[in-house]
């Protein structure tokens, strides 16, 4: 493994904390994509993350223990999970790790990137990385993000 892989916390309660956000994304250039993966799978497993982030206003503790349960799903990760789709659901998990598709582009199952660490990772290779990214702009840096098979809700 190239890199330890720091705390994923997301939230700050003081300023100190503020030098822990940004020492949580050092060595994200030394990463490589199963270090990553790794830490998605820690991620999704951490009661304390899960509980304060959310996915589309679902909270993601919910959605992946409704996932891990299996069907039925409640009604809230059911609807998150299918959208009304008659074509299949959205999110799904398999091997530890959140995956989502768009129904309505019809893009193939692409692992969700849930910390800001594992983001990072992603813009620095598709975006900043001078081998792989080279400042293309934002469509080409999602295009290849998400034709590596990676998605975050709000890229």
């Amino acid at each position: 493994m190239a890199s330890s892989l720091s705390s994923f916390s997301p939230s700050s309660t003081n300023a100190s904390d503020d030098n822990l956000k940004a020492d949580c994304l050092t060595g994200v250039a030394d990463l490589h994509t199963e270090d990553v993966l790794d830490h998605c799978r820690k991620a999704l497993t951490d009661n304390c993350f899960t509980s304060q982030e959310k996915v589309y206003d679902i909270n993601l503790k919910y959605l992946v223990e409704g996932l891990s349960k299996g069907a039925p799903y409640p009604d809230n990760i059911r609807r998150l999970c299918y959208e009304g789709a008659r074509t299949g659901e959205r999110f799904k998990l398999e091997n530890g790790l959140l995956l989502y598709r768009d129904l309505q582009c019809q893009t193939p199952w692409m692992i969700f990137l849930p910390t800001k660490r594992s983001r990072a990772w992603a813009l620095y290779k598709y975006h900043t990385n001078v081998q792989t990214g080279t400042h293309r702009g934002t469509p080409r840096t999602i295009e290849n993000v998400q034709r590596d098979g990676f998605w975050w809700p709000s890229m």
